[in-house]
């Protein structure tokens, strides 16, 4: 007989915390918690996240026709996170020009990505090449020369940005080689979900609240056409809408989440994307070009999806192709708690998945 995917720790505030855990796991995971810490947090002892929102590395091309170039990006995962790479692009008389990128990333903080959408943003120095050798020929000393160009890229999203030179802005996708030349993420297959919640209802509060989830889900690209609603039903101690709520814009990818293995008879999405059981019944996840978007609770009537403003925020979605990280600030402006929900789904290998022992199971595939 597997544990039992839920797990919660509740820590209580005082001289000397008592930590009650139901599973050795949850100690693991509580280290790995205080071990990543990012930035300072209001009010002091209100923890930080968990998971850093993916950027990805690559090759990153312009996708509303603009001419300021390709971009390769490349940057060291340590403290000074140092970007470099290579620009491409057209001079006036339709000459090809290849010239040295250089930077350092910044990360923002969530109060940033959350109003502007930026996740992360490196300034660009550009340096023009000279007195290479030819192909093929014996190696010698080249230079390179700082030209006068202003740049900075900005990652929108874990695979697409905006590109700035000299005051001129264009979009950016990360892609590769071969057709096609924008590679659409497929987030089908089975994923292992760690949820993480905390509450701390005020500043000067003596309480908080911790919680560990663990699932099994898995994601299904749906077919046929769907139309969305939203109604408003608000959580307890939310006394007002949150605001508009996020429905899939056209063009976005959308992606349905199924409950394989859960603590309770609940689908996945009322367990962790709502805050609020037996509202909706299933989840669904859309992304929009670069990889962002949301993870909403939804209720399914037929063709019909009805989204509930619950009065918090609804989740913010940042995707690779292994890698799914949900944010959400449970408490809008004015709200006397602070609050911090996030999700963490790594892609699980669907034969290891089918051949896994190690956890009870409620609809095995």
């Amino acid at each position: 007989m597997g544990w039992r995917s839920r797990l919660e720790i509740r820590i209580k505030k005082k001289e000397n915390d008592d930590v009650k855990m139901l599973h050795p796991l949850a100690f693991g995971l509580a280290v790995l918690v205080a071990g990543v810490a990012q930035a300072a947090d209001p009010p002091s002892g209100f923890r930080p996240w968990s998971w850093d929102i993916p950027i990805l590395r690559g090759e990153y091309m312009p996708t509303n026709g603009g001419t300021l170039g390709t971009l390769s990006v490349g940057y060291t995962d340590d403290a000074n996170r140092t970007f470099g790479g290579a620009t491409m692009f057209y001079d006036a008389e339709g000459n090809p020009v290849t010239q040295a990128v250089a930077g350092q990333v910044h990360f923002n903080d969530d109060a940033v990505v959350s109003q502007t959408g930026v996740i992360a943003w490196t300034d660009v120095s550009f340096y023009a090449l000279s007195d290479g050798p030819c192909r093929g020929c014996a190696d010698h000393p080249r230079s390179q020369q700082q030209t006068a160009d202003t740049g900075r890229f900005e990652w929108t999203g874990p695979r697409g940005g905006r590109l700035t030179v000299n005051g001129q802005t264009q979009d950016m996708v990360e892609a590769f080689s071969g057709p096609p030349l924008i590679a659409d993420i497929d987030l089908s297959g089975y994923w292992f979900v760690v949820e993480r919640l905390h509450r701390f209802s005020g500043a000067d509060d003596a309480e908080a609240f911790e919680s560990f989830q663990l699932n099994t889900v898995r994601i299904v690209a749906p077919s046929g056409s769907r139309t969305w609603e939203t109604t408003v039903s608000l959580a307890d101690g939310y006394t007002e809408p949150y605001g508009s709520v996020p429905l899939p814009p056209a063009g976005s990818r959308e992606f349905d989440v199924e409950c394989i293995d859960c603590y309770s008879a609940y689908n996945v999405a009322s367990d962790i994307f709502s805050g609020k059981r037996g509202v909706d019944s299933s989840a669904t996840i859309w992304l929009d070009a670069s990889n962002r978007g949301r993870g909403l609770p939804v209720r399914p009537l037929g063709s019909r999806r009805v989204v509930t403003d619950q009065g918090m925020e609804h989740f913010r979605a940042y995707a690779t192709q292994d890698r799914i990280v949900f944010r959400r600030n449970p408490y809008p402006a004015g709200h006397s708690g602070y609050g911090r929900d996030e999700i963490l789904m790594i892609r699980m290998d669907s034969d290891a998945f089918r051949e896994r022992t190690w956890m009870d199971c409620v609809a095995c595939p």
